[in-house]
């Protein structure tokens, strides 16, 4: 739950040494622009102004089946953000799980290596979308195959080794691509990854009866009680804020909201929090 420290990885080194002795792999001689295009990308668009000396910006997007099992069905067209430094640099997979936002910052182990990042929206998250969506269809197998589709098209364009990181919903997305696809990757780096075991994993509720000191969560869960009985309050709260909460609706909006109380302090905050916790005779406006 806590978030990941700055830890050098040594590992990394060593894997970038291993992939430099690789000579298999086809290098693309020319401008990456050409080569992208070139490639097979469906569309790359350049980003105008590059935030960093010596580094080019590329929008891309690729055309990916909705269901792999069935590649002459329908299609939708999948969102990726290319930070490019050099061609025989090595190339950073990143990957958060969810979308992947224009995103324009480092992740840390690009910093590490002075690579290339290449940023992956995972599907059916933010533009990355069919219309209409099938559900069914957003799952780990899935979800794999469409970065492994990138990566076959991108990686002839560099000659340097190529990572995969991400951290927790982004780090499962590491553990499934190292699983399916061991060899899309030199080395993988994981961060903060929890390993689920079922929907829901009842491990966690063991977790939170005993995380932090009992005085914490007892003050904790008399709060949440609180809240969870004024859940009218609440919502009316959530209403009044004038959001449109067009994906769920105020209704199950506030109740997923007040749901996870317990575990979002545990997660965000921690014990050096504890003394801010409200009493559950509080009012709606300083629990809400």
């Amino acid at each position: 739950m806590p978030g990941h420290s700055c830890r050098p990885l040594a590992f990394v080194a060593l894997a970038l040494c291993l992939a430099a002795c690789d000579d298999e792999a086809v290098e693309f001689e020319g401008d990456v622009l050409e080569g992208l295009r070139a490639a097979g990308v469906t569309a790359v668009e350049v980003v105008p102004d590059d935030p960093e000396p010596g580094a080019r910006y590329f929008d891309l997007w690729f055309d990916q089946p909705v269901d792999h099992a069935a590649p002459g069905g329908a299609q939708f067209r999948q969102y990726a953000a290319l930070i490019h430094v050099d061609d025989d640099a090595p190339t950073v997979v990143y990957t958060s799980g969810y979308g992947a936002g224009r995103l324009r910052s480092r992740a840390e182990v690009t910093r590490m290596v002075g690579g290339n990042q290449l940023s992956l929206e995972y599907r059916f998250y933010a533009t990355s979308r069919p219309e209409p969506a099938d559900w069914s269809l957003l799952d780990v197998a899935q979800a794999s195959a469409d970065f492994h589709a990138i990566i076959g098209l991108v990686r002839p364009l560099y000659d340097g080794p190529w990572l995969h990181t991400g951290g927790s919903k982004g780090g499962e997305t590491v553990l499934h691509s190292r699983y399916l696809y061991p060899d899309d990757f030199e080395a993988s780096v994981a961060y903060v990854t929890p390993v689920r075991l079922g929907n829901p994993d009842l491990r966690y509720a063991s977790v939170l009866d005993q995380v932090g000191d009992a005085a914490c969560r007892t003050q904790l869960r008399a709060a949440h009680r609180a809240i969870a009985e004024r859940r009218t309050a609440m919502v009316a709260r959530a209403t009044a804020t004038g959001e449109p909460f067009e994906v769920l609706g105020v209704d199950y909006a506030t109740e997923i909201a007040i749901v996870e109380v317990e575990w979002s302090f545990w997660q965000y905050r921690g014990i050096g929090d504890c003394a801010r916790i409200p009493a559950a005779t509080e009012s709606d406006a300083v629990l809400g």
